[in-house]
């Protein structure tokens, strides 16, 4: 599902990346460095995209825990498939895609048995809480982070983010006047998008991810 970025300028943060002290207002922010994946990728197969959300997730963060934190056994673009494409197929089919999407215990899942199948020892949390998720940041674990008003108690007057939709959790802003997760949409044009963690709360689920050795 595309949506438009929502600028940080909702919490009335003029350079979000740029923590700083003014006049009381206080700004702290992180971004990890990740490539961009999109579900609507050329080389996703065509019965897979629009419900291929989770499974990308899944790649982005395998992808990371690859290229940023030298774990080489795994198999990942450009290390094992040829394309981003090809990557997420693979996810799709063998780590729990379906055409319904995938639940929080099936992204678990998906993760762990892929570090696992490539000799690694792997764990993972799943919480909604801002601060353990900007602490899964600060020490540069993604997550995965879900939004699902379907089969959650939620507002149905609130303007949530996404309906449904599973995205890469891979900064915040955490501002004295609010808080903020930093998201890859993986839309066509894939990009970050900063979303209001408390305006979303009733519907976000959030995975945690470690590879131990």
């Amino acid at each position: 599902m595309e949506e438009s970025i929502v600028i940080a300028d909702e919490l009335g943060l003029k350079h979000p990346t740029d923590p700083k002290i003014d006049n009381g207002f206080f700004i702290n922010s992180k971004l990890l460095s990740s490539p961009t994946f999109s579900q609507y990728d050329t080389d996703v197969k065509s019965s897979y995209r629009n419900s291929a959300c989770s499974p990308t997730t899944i790649a982005v963060i395998l992808q990371y825990w690859h290229d940023s934190k030298s774990k080489s056994k795994l198999q990942v673009f450009n290390s094992g498939y040829s394309t981003k494409g090809a990557f997420i197929n693979s996810m799709y089919a063998n780590r729990g895609g379906t055409s319904y999407g995938m639940s929080v215990n099936g992204v678990r899942s998906g993760l762990e048995n892929e570090a696992i199948a490539r000799v690694y020892s792997a764990s993972s949390s799943s919480f909604n809480n801002f601060f353990s998720y900007k602490t899964e940041i600060d020490n540069n674990r993604p997550l995965a982070v879900k939004f699902d008003k379907y089969f959650t108690l939620f507002e149905p007057n609130a303007d949530y983010a996404y309906d449904y939709h599973w995205t890469p959790g891979l900064g915040y802003i955490y501002a004295s006047t609010g808080t903020m997760l930093r998201v890859q949409t993986l839309a066509p044009n894939s990009t970050i998008r900063d979303i209001n963690y408390n305006v979303n709360s009733a519907i976000i689920s959030m995975v945690s991810f470690s590879i131990n050795n």
